[in-house]
């Protein structure tokens, strides 16, 4: 996959600009995987570009052959393939990696599921936007109160717009006034890419049913017929009619207590950071710098 998001030049331009660092490649058969140099007071690692669901589609012909990459306590890589990764010494971390692939809206609903299709008929409204300020007030939000995550910087949306510009595609979703969802996706190459969403956690009324069924009547009038959706949320991406490709992540350590030790250390305070401080606005001027540790 040539034309993949992830690969492209824009997308490492965009990344070398979110973290002002010059991304290096390792070399896996004919295949050059980008990875970034980070260094902090917790180690020296070398990591797969983040704000990317992983860095390459490995080959089923092609076997993995990691070099070394010196002076680092700890590398880690995110490969996805359709083979078994098996290799001695690492830490292999399997998940999976979503794609809707259709013919037709009509196609897409006929593979939805029942729950998929029943919260679709409820009432809501969605709207095209352009309204990057309003999604990440949501965003930030709810990403921290809902979820209890560290959210992505404003940096990196507004860079989506700069490299990608009139690419991206914001629906915003209401009911009875009140927002429901933001979601954003991303057309490049003839295939559309889920970027990131923001919801109120409304059980009652459901989120991100309107959104996802907008984006295959858009993808349909483009004649594209494949929306890739990253990983995670199983349940929910299956019951679109989802399919995925295997995703590994690598994880390749030297034994050293110490490092461990600081990164335990540094995920407790973040913890404490996000339920305490962040949750009720304080401590947002280092909140960009905080973010860099959780990469």
């Amino acid at each position: 996959m040539n034309n993949f998001l992830f690969n492209s030049s824009k997308w490492l331009d965009l990344i070398e600009e979110m973290h002002e660092s010059k991304i290096e490649f390792l070399n896996v058969n004919n295949s050059k995987v980008p990875f970034l140099n980070h260094e902090d007071f917790i180690s020296k690692r070398a990591i797969s570009l983040p704000n990317s669901d992983f860095t390459i589609f490995l080959d089923e012909r092609e076997k993995l052959q990691i070099s070394d990459l010196s002076n680092k306590n700890q590398k880690i890589l995110k490969i996805i393939s359709n083979q078994k990764i098996e290799l001695k010494y690492f830490h292999i971390l399997k998940d999976k990696y979503y794609y809707l692939s259709f013919e037709s809206y009509d196609e897409f609903i006929k593979n939805c599921n029942k729950n998929f299709k029943r919260n679709l008929k409820k009432n809501s409204q969605i709207y095209q936007t352009q309204d990057l300020d309003t999604f990440y007030d949501f965003y930030f939000t709810s990403r921290i109160k809902n979820f209890n995550r560290i959210p992505y910087p404003k940096k990196y949306f507004y860079l989506l717009k700069k490299y990608f510009k009139d690419h991206l595609i914001i629906y915003k979703n209401f009911q009875d006034n009140e927002l429901l969802s933001i979601t954003i996706f991303l057309e490049f190459e003839k295939n559309i890419y889920y970027i990131a969403a923001a919801t109120n956690k409304n059980k009652k009324k459901p989120c991100s049913h309107k959104p996802f069924s907008e984006i295959v009547k858009y993808a349909e009038s483009r004649g594209i017929k494949t929306i890739m959706l990253g990983r995670g949320a199983d349940m929910f991406k299956e019951s679109l009619g989802a399919k995925y490709y295997h995703y590994s992540q690598i994880s390749i350590k030297k034994d050293n207590y110490f490092v461990e030790f600081k990164k335990v250390l540094a995920e407790y305070l973040i913890s404490i950071y996000l339920k305490f401080f962040l949750k009720y606005g304080i401590g947002k001027s280092i909140y960009e710098k905080i973010y860099k540790l959780c990469k």
